[in-house]
């Protein structure tokens, strides 16, 4: 009665889908109850229920709300908000929605959540299509993890893009760094072999030379 947390953690134990604990309808009265304590990672659990239809009837829409609530400040919360909006299962999609979650998580430092921006980059869904931003975003979310599942995903998601295209990306990327001035035209020129040179070295790093690979990018992703 005095610790509102104990709710939410109880919450998250009927909602584990473990064959012991498993019980939704237990778990959403204790979300609610932790919501109206205003327990941190509530919002999140119920969100998730509802999103499912696990235990209430399913809503999309508040979902997605209470998603976006918590989203502001926990950038996983923000990556289930773009997968909601992007999802169709209950409402109209909108990608565009998705695609500021998606940025927002990405930015917060979720890696699945740059790889969810980089896909919808590359197709054109809810933004301008953009093949040398995905590419960004797919090294984004390179460097952020070392998870093998999500680096697979990504070589093969990137394995059709031309030397051009990760040179260009390159060069947006040490645009942004502040170290390379002019057009991103995939050219490989002195000006960009000095500037990779430069944020390589600056950082104690070898670099990489004519060699502009996946890598490359990631690592110049997590340059500051």
């Amino acid at each position: 009665e005095n610790d509102p947390e104990a709710y939410f953690r109880l919450g998250r134990v009927y909602a584990s889908k473990h064959p012991l604990y498993d019980d939704p309808e237990r778990a959403v009265a204790l979300f609610e109850r932790a919501i109206q304590e205003d327990v941190f990672g509530a919002e999140r659990g119920l969100a998730r229920l509802l999103f499912e239809g696990r235990g209430v009837t399913k809503d999309v829409n508040r979902a997605r709300n209470l998603f976006a609530e918590e989203g502001e400040k926990n950038p996983w919360a923000a990556r289930d908000a773009g997968r909601a909006w992007a999802s169709a299962d209950g409402a109209e999609a909108d990608f565009t929605e998705a695609a500021r979650w998606f940025r927002i998580a990405a930015e917060g430092g979720v890696p699945w959540a740059a790889l969810d921006l980089a896909r919808l980059l590359e197709s054109g869904r809810g933004l301008p299509k953009d093949r040398r931003a995905a590419l960004v975003w797919y090294a984004t979310a390179l460097g952020l993890s070392d998870n093998a599942n999500l680096a697979d995903t990504v070589a093969k998601n990137t394995s059709s893009y031309a030397r051009e295209e990760f040179v260009a990306a390159a060069q947006s990327i040490l645009s942004e760094l502040g170290v390379l001035s002019g057009p991103a035209d995939g050219q490989l020129g002195p000006a960009t072999r000095r500037a990779i040179n430069e944020a390589f070295t600056a950082r104690g790093l070898t670099p990489p030379g004519d060699d502009i690979t996946l890598d490359t990018l990631s690592r110049l992703t997590q340059m500051d």
